[in-house]
């Protein structure tokens, strides 16, 4: 604590900075009352302490150095009254205390505090003074928390010059920044101003598109047409900004009936209505609730809501309204000479700083993340327990690809119980994180760090619904709009659908597709925004939950699995009490977690004892990371409106993204696009990220053409911003890939969902490949239809989440679901309607099994839920478990008594398997890598890896070594094995294999290469003598042809569902070889193979079926089916008791080539009724006609015969009751 008592109010202080003080609340329209008496009780605690955890700001009130008591108490005293007033806009006190106190050791936390408060609730020439004063008085702090807020003030001031186009303040603030190394998020604020700032100097005509877009903004908002959007969206600006009298002018063109005018303050405003702001700004106000306007403005990024008194504050009282509106008093229209002279410079293009979640793309084909800890236990049969669990018990990286952010994730220590969620413990780097505080009031992990617990819902608790955004666990923002204060909650989340509601005054809940839910019920005690309200549960679709406990600091202290397990973390940094430096699991593994003197994190320790580290710049970047394998090394820069990351492995192999507009060698356009399928073909050389693997870069460095390239949409949040959402990619000397989704705005800008509706491309012959997916309201897909018009369709419970019928090819479903309240499935029904029931316990694990045919088998587990054995049908045990302290198997014994026991590491690893002899499988590992295999008679195999964990040595029993060469992309290259035959490999610039070459000693070498279509399907395959095979596919990519060099060809019939039902080889000539013809039942399985020559000639019809006896049928009313005898005897026919929809179905007892189908059928009254004849879910033939009694009806598709067992008929449009008395079936 800093304490002086010799320090006194004003005296010994420069006049000019009193002044200035005195002068600042003069003008920014704020009284100074006299001091109330308000009493000080600090407790136990030191003021110092309680001023930092008072929750008023979004950051902790920190001293830059010493105080006095006496100030101390004047600042407690006025965050007091702050804060009792219930109203954010009540700044009094603290601007009396900045007068008392000009040059306060807390003014840079209070300044840049009261900054961003004006900024929120509109007050913007209020917030640029603030953060003025606060960087030109702190600007030489180099404590680290200090430094810190006097970064985010210099980078929150530029960021509101670039806003609103201030160039040569952004330049001169740039210069002062440039050699500063900068923490928190004043990283990307300052990146944004960089690149807002090249547009001004370099593309004026979309820097400054502020007014343009608060029209397009008012269309939007009033649902307007593409085309007046599309009139707005050509639109550009001069260097000067865009005048009032262009807006005008602009209104009328895209046939919007407004007009200029000018407002006396306090008029009332009709809405919506375009708003000039005196820092020469526009924005579009298109609503107002209870007294606060709500304002749409892409130059801010996000919609604010503002007060009346916010407004009369910062507006220039120019507005552009409706014409009729501007006749009414307080309100005079403006000449065109005077509108002429009010300019808006407000810039509206950037980037969505937004997407850094687990689930936004990535670039890098980097070392798999996936869990090597399982390795060896999935040879075993067994799970490790850690399935789905990222990157444990070694740091990974990636780059985000839109942002080009170094991303780093690390799981150092994690489990997963037998039931409920996971709970392993993620640590992410995010390079570009531009939404965390610069100083940290909550559990954290250092700047730019974060973890898989670490999630808040930020809102304003003054306010439901407004300016409210979600912390994801991992990292990125997701900020909730269209909130409904009736029911809570608000518009659906883009990437999966999912709802945040709020459920009370403190509390939301994160509603999941898949019927789970996040909690999150934790505020922080703030009564003004942002509040955080903090994650407290996760629970799984069955309602098994994991719990998340803090303590009063905001500390994440324990998280409790579905069992009650807990696990510990542990705060041990005496510097910083909030920094997690132990994690502890309920099994006694630990991760450790090293920091340094600035609190960024500098190490971690997973469960083993293997130690990662991390050196950064002068900043925040990481630069290199350490691990047991090697240093990998990370550089980035930035340019114009390029960004770009370099990484360089331990040995040396340097892979690069590059996010670039316009990028050279890249076309504007495609010379072709998907027919059927509407894309913007224009400007593609723009918004576009670029990524080298190591091999790509070494081989072509700086050739765009060679990279994968991925071609982003304009951010429907940000106007002419990039948002993270995919147009297209584009694999080297492959067709390009366009992606469509629903209700986008526009053709190039992204909608409410990120699910794609269309995915297309163009073959090499011109024809389009589009594959079309719908969905429901909670994000679950409802059909799909590939590119050779096959649909598959899902129809849901009335809850959105569980899938009650699934449809193949024809009418009826093949496969049909009943579910318990817990998304647990009750009943399946197949295509051949046999039905299957389960049942399930508390915690939703599957009990039992009951088959068709009656026969059960049974799950049984213990109270903690781990399962002990299962039960077949006849009651004898078929295999059995027993676990570890940790919860992972232990042994397995099966029906026979045979008895196998595992052992592990601390990762999880599988290191031993004993036989029921005593003798055992022995696995050792070197870091993360199987070292060596032991088998049971004592024969050793041995591996070992490079730097960049690539198997280049397997060595058996015997000493014979096989070694391998790779690529710098991590490709194999060479194979040698122990006789010295070398087998090499080339690729394609995509990535797909090019050649083959085998090399045995003394032998020519023999060379097999593969060619590609533009779509990536191999077609030709060239043998060492010259000899080839060509294929061919149809739309839906199967194949439907192979020839060879010699003549000979093999063509393939497939069915709708993709079964090859026949083959027909030919010889050079055309004449018939060989022909096979396959048969399958409703359920895809093989029923026959025939061989032999195809044979020609008349079709033959043969009456295989009469008057079947029990045919199953049923009417649609309730679905229940019946067995009726239909034996051509009048008196016994089948009537359902409802109609126009009746059916009736025939099982043939196995699958037949059936032709043909005649009916015998009575109606009465007789009329025009419609027949649909299925086979096995596929329509045979549809016929009309009127129905008399007795009369014969006929189906017939001789030239065609399908094979099919299950045959249904269905009547539609029927005027009464049909009466089936026979049915003839014929092949």
């Amino acid at each position: 604590m800093y304490l002086s008592k010799s320090r006194r109010p004003i005296t010994g202080r420069p006049l000019a900075r009193t002044i200035t003080a005195a002068f600042l609340l003069t003008a920014l329209g704020i009284s100074v009352p006299a001091s109330a008496s308000v009493p000080v009780d600090p407790g136990t605690a030191s003021l110092e302490t309680r001023l930092r955890e008072a929750r008023v700001f979004e950051e902790p009130l920190i001293a830059t150095g010493p105080s006095s008591l006496e100030e101390q108490q004047a600042l407690w005293q006025a965050v007091q009254q702050y804060r009792d007033a219930g109203n954010a806009e009540a700044f009094a006190p603290l601007q009396s205390f900045l007068t008392q106190y000009p040059n306060s050791a807390w003014g840079l936390a209070l300044r840049t505090n009261l900054g961003l408060t004006y900024y929120r609730l509109g007050y913007f020439s209020r917030a640029m003074d603030a953060w003025e004063a606060a960087w030109r008085d702190a600007r030489a702090q180099t404590q680290p928390e200090t430094k810190r807020l006097a970064d985010r003030a210099l980078g929150e001031l530029v960021r509101m010059h670039a806003r609103i186009g201030h160039a040569d303040r952004v330049t001169a603030l740039l210069e002062e920044a440039q050699a500063r190394p900068l923490q928190g998020p004043a990283t990307e604020a300052i990146a944004g101003a960089r690149e807002g700032l090249w547009l001004m100097r370099n593309e004026p005509g979309v820097a400054y598109l502020c007014g343009p877009m608060a029209l397009k903004n008012i269309l939007e908002f009033q649902g307007a047409d593409r085309s007046r959007i599309a009139k707005i969206n050509a639109v550009r600006s001069s260097p000067h900004g865009v005048t009032l009298e262009t807006v005008g002018k602009l209104a009328q063109q895209v046939k919007l009936p407004y007009t200029i005018a000018r407002r006396s303050p306090g008029t009332p405003i009709p809405l919506p209505a375009v708003v000039h702001w005196k820092i020469n700004h526009y924005a579009a106000i298109v609503a107002e609730e209870n007294g606060q306007y709500h304002l749409k403005d892409p130059t801010f990024g996000r919609d604010l809501w503002i007060s009346k008194a916010a407004l009369e504050a910062e507006t220039s009282n120019y507005f552009v309204i409706p014409k009729q509106a501007a006749r009414q008093p307080g309100w005079k229209t403006v000449a065109q000479a005077e509108a002429k002279q009010v300019f808006g410079m407000g810039a509206t293009t950037a980037v969505d700083d937004t997407r850094l979640t687990p689930n936004d793309a990535k670039a890098c084909d980097c070392k798999s993340e996936d869990n090597a800890s399982s390795a060896g236990a999935a040879d075993a049969g067994i799970g490790s327990g850690l399935e789905g669990i990222p990157s444990m018990g070694m740091p990974s990286y990636n780059v985000h690809a839109m942002l080009v952010s170094l991303n780093v994730v690390d799981t150092p220590v994690g489990y997963r119980p037998p039931k409920g969620p996971a709970v392993s413990f993620t640590l992410t780097y995010n390079q570009r994180d531009a939404h965390q505080p610069a100083n940290f009031t909550y559990f954290n992990f250092g700047p730019k760090w974060t973890s898989n617990w670490l999630s808040y819902v930020q809102d304003d608790p003054a306010s439901a619904g407004s300016s409210v955004m979600r912390y994801v666990a991992g990292g990125g923002v997701v900020f909730q709009s269209g909130y409904n204060a009736s029911t809570g909650t608000f518009n659906a989340e883009s990437y999966d659908a999912s709802v945040l509601v709020r459920t009370s005054a403190t509390s939301y809940e994160r509603r999941l597709s898949d019927g789970g839910k996040e909690v999150y019920a934790q505020p922080d005690g703030a009564t003004y925004a942002p509040r955080r309200v903090f994650l407290t549960q996760i629970v799984d679709r069955r309602g098994n939950a994991v719990t998340l406990t803090y303590d009063g600091q905001q500390r994440l202290t324990v998280v409790t699995d579905a069992l009650g397990k807990r696990t510990t973390l542990g705060y041990g940094n005496a510097s910083n009490p909030l920094l997690v430096t132990q994690i502890t699991d309920p099994f006694g593994r630990t991760a450790q977690i090293g920091y340094d003197a600035s609190g960024r994190l500098s190490e971690i320790t997973d469960a083993i004892g293997m130690k990662s580290s991390f050196s950064y710049d002068a900043g925040t970047f990481i630069n290199a990371m350490t691990t047991p394998y090697g240093t990998t090394q990370f550089a980035y820069g930035e340019s114009g409106m390029q960004r770009w990351i370099n990484i360089t492995d331990p040995l040396g192999q340097t892979e690069r993204v590059e996010y670039a507009q316009p990028a050279s060698g890249i076309p504007s356009s495609e010379s072709q696009t998907p027919a059927g399928m509407e894309v913007f073909n224009s400007w593609i050389n723009y918004r576009n990220t670029f990524y080298w693997n190591a091999k790509a870069y070494a081989e072509s460095a700086g050739d765009y053409t060679k990279a994968r390239l991925t071609h982003w949409l304009h951010s429907r949040d940000i106007n002419n911003g990039t948002a993270g959402v995919i147009e297209s990619t584009k694999e080297p000397q492959e067709s390009r890939v366009w992606y469509k989704y629903a209700d986008q705005p526009g053709i190039a800008t992204a909608g409410p969902s990120e699910q794609p509706t269309q995915i297309g491309r163009v073959r090499d012959d011109g024809t389009a490949e589009i594959v079309r997916m719908t969905y429901n309201a909670q994000g679950s897909l409802t059909t799909k239809i590939d590119a050779a018009g096959q649909q598959v369709s899902y129809d849901y419970a009335s809850n959105g989440i569980d899938v009650v019928r699934i449809y193949g090819l024809g009418l009826y479903p093949i496969a049909e679901y009943t579910y318990d309240d817990k998304h647990n499935p009750l009943t399946y029904r197949d295509a051949a309607g046999q039905v299957t029931t389960y049942t399930y316990n508390a915690a939703g694990q599957k009990t039992s099994e009951t088959n068709a045919l009656g026969k059960t088998t049974r799950w049984e587990y213990d109270n903690d839920g781990f399962l002990q054995r299962v039960v077949n049908a006849n009651g004898k045990t078929d295999v059995s478990f027993t676990y570890d302290a940790v919860g992972r198997v232990a042994s397995r014994t099966d029906a026979e008594g045979y008895t196998l026991r595992y052992q592990y590491d601390a990762l999880n690893r599988l290191t031993q398997i004993q036989y029921p002899d005593h003798t055992t499988r022995v696995q050792t590992w070197d870091k993360l890598d199987l070292a060596s295999v032991t088998d049971q008679l004592g024969r050793i195999t041995r591996y070992a890896y490079n730097n960049v964990r690539n198997r280049v040595q397997a060595t058996d029993s015997l000493g014979r070594s096989t070694q391998y060469g790779y690529y710098p992309n991590g490709k194999i290259k060479t194979e040698t094995d122990a006789n010295g035959t070398v087998t090499a490999f080339t690729y394609t610039a995509s990535g797909r294999l090019a050649t083959r070459t085998v090399t045995t000693t003394g032998s020519a070498a023999q060379t097999t290469t593969y060619g590609y279509d533009s779509i990536g399907q191999l077609t030709q395959v060239t043998q060492p003598d010259g000899s080839y095979t060509t294929f061919k596919y149809d739309g839906a990519r199967r194949m439907t042809t192979v020839s060879d060099s010699q003549g000979n060809t093999v063509q393939y019939v497939l069915d709708q569902r993709g079964n090859r039902t026949q083959e027909q080889a030919t010889d050079l000539s055309g004449n018939p070889t060989r022909q096979v013809n396959r048969v399958s039942d409703a359920m895809n399985r093989p029923l026959q193979v025939t061989q032999g020559a195809s044979s020609s000639g008349t079709s033959s019809v043969e009456l295989i079926k009469v008057t079947p006896a029990g045919a199953t049928a049923s009417g649609s009313y309730d679905g229940n089916v019946a067995a009726r005898a239909i034996d051509g005897d009048n008196g016994s026919a089948w009537i359902a008791p409802s109609y126009p929809t009746q059916w009736i179905e025939v099982d043939l007892g196995a699958v037949v080539p059936l032709k043909k189908l005649r009916m015998r059928v009575s109606q009465s009254p007789s009329g025009s009724t419609t027949h649909v004849v299925t086979g096995d879910g596929m329509v045979l033939q549809t016929f009309s006609g009127n129905t008399t009694d007795g009369q014969w009806l006929e189906a017939s598709w001789e030239s065609a015969p399908v094979n099919v067992r299950y045959v249904r008929i269905t009547t539609t449009a029927s005027p009464s009751w049909v009466s089936w008395h026979e049915l003839e079936f014929y092949r």
